[in-house]
């Protein structure tokens, strides 16, 4: 059976080649040194920059997949999300106004009516994630989703983010905090200049 996804022999600037599985339900926590690579290679599996290497999504080659396909299966979620409209809730059209995450996530319903300008760093990080999970993706790409929270915040965000991988998504997460990597994830990707190392938590 195929993985759910699949990088193979992935180049991501002077770093050895990368390769990883990731299955259903399935963590994979990315640690290593500022600018090593880690968010270009999310990018990269996003098909947000050209990668160099092979994506496979069930066995189907990137090739073989509409990019709008690709990017609904798999979803990237920047440390920063952007923002385009002005009230939070324009950000969610179509969608149920963030749903059961919304209080999971510790945001109160009226969140939706705020003009963006008003939010904080957190709020921020909290509802792009909110945006991120809305859209079901079967792949989470997170960027350092608990960079800007406090200690209750982020605690809410990884009972989330459990909460999310036990109904299948499968999560590939870059962090900067070990702990939060073996709290989280199934197996610990290291990434260093000359080595790419994996280990099973």
């Amino acid at each position: 059976m195929s993985a759910l996804l699949k990088v193979d022999r992935l180049q991501i600037l002077s770093l050895p080649a990368i390769s990883f599985t990731l299955e259903k339900g399935e963590c994979l926590a990315i640690v290593g040194s500022s600018g090593v690579g880690k968010s270009l290679l999310l990018k990269s599996v996003a098909d947000l920059v050209p990668p160099v290497g092979t994506i496979y999504f069930s066995g189907q080659s990137r090739e073989d997949i509409l990019a709008t396909e690709w990017r609904k299966k798999i979803r990237y979620n920047p440390a920063e999300s952007g923002w385009w409209a002005d009230t939070v809730g324009e950000h969610f059209a179509g969608h149920d106004k963030g749903g059961v995450w919304l209080d999971d996530l510790g945001l109160p319903p009226e969140v939706m009516e705020q003009s963006v300008s008003t939010l904080s760093t957190g709020q921020k990080q909290r509802l792009g994630l909110l945006r991120a999970m809305n859209d079901q993706p079967v792949v989470l790409l997170l960027d350092e989703p608990t960079a800007s929270l406090d200690a209750d915040n982020a605690r809410l965000v990884e009972k989330a983010l459990k909460q999310a991988l036990s109904s299948g998504t499968a999560i590939c997460m870059v962090t900067h905090d070990l702990k939060q990597a073996r709290r989280l994830a199934d197996k610990i990707m290291t990434i260093r200049q000359d080595h790419i190392g994996m280990e099973t938590v």
